[in-house]
């Protein structure tokens, strides 16, 4: 890469002038009266400057000689200049995660996201929600998780709704598969009617 040494150049870059419509190149069309592009000194000196800025960011100097220097300053500034083989890897599902695979990955049959639903994530953990009712005042209230666990219930939260008769929401009976919701009001007995919101998580 080399800025143009003619005997015709200028030493200083010529001002360009207002900015006019952009456009593409024409060969021209004597027929139809269309006049072929004029390649104008300013469009020269703009493409060749982006270049050289290139180059300059790089730390290179320029060589006349050279006709890769664009792409060593590209790969010198961090940049991966992809094999036609790579490139082709990056759109095929086979070979590599893309991002449509890897949103496929979180929906279908690894979703479901109603009022009592669960997430799978890849590597197998589960997140699970949904709300009980606390239905019983002399026990707990089974309450299914929306899908059973494979393996393990690292964490379940349960949250009870706002009622003036409630102290506090408390679980057990644990399994993979649901757990035990009970509702205890102020005076340390449990109270029947009051709806509980639970986050599970698990593999």
């Amino acid at each position: 890469m080399f800025r143009i040494d003619h005997p015709t150049a200028v030493a200083v870059k010529p001002a360009p002038g207002a900015a006019g419509t952009p456009g593409f190149f024409t060969e021209g069309d004597p027929v139809g009266g269309i006049a072929p592009t004029v390649v104008t000194q300013a469009w020269c000196n703009s493409v060749q400057e982006e270049l050289m800025s290139i180059l300059t960011a790089a730390g290179i100097a320029p060589d006349k000689a050279a006709t890769n220097q664009v792409l060593l300053a590209l790969q010198a500034l961090g940049l991966k200049v992809a094999t036609t083989a790579e490139a082709q890897a990056l759109v095929n599902d086979a070979t590599i995660i893309t991002p449509k695979k890897l949103a496929d990955a979180f929906k279908g049959s690894n979703q479901s996201l109603g009022a009592n639903g669960y997430q799978k994530y890849p590597g197998g953990l589960i997140v699970q929600w949904g709300t009980t009712t606390a239905t019983a005042s002399t026990g707990d209230v089974s309450t299914p998780f929306p899908i059973a666990f494979s393996s393990a219930l690292r964490t379940l939260l349960v949250s009870p709704g706002i009622t003036s008769s409630m102290n506090a929401a408390t679980f057990g009976s644990l399994s993979l598969a649901s757990f035990g919701y009970s509702i205890w009001g102020a005076a340390g007995t449990r109270v029947a009617g009051s709806t509980g919101y639970f986050i599970a998580i698990g593999v």
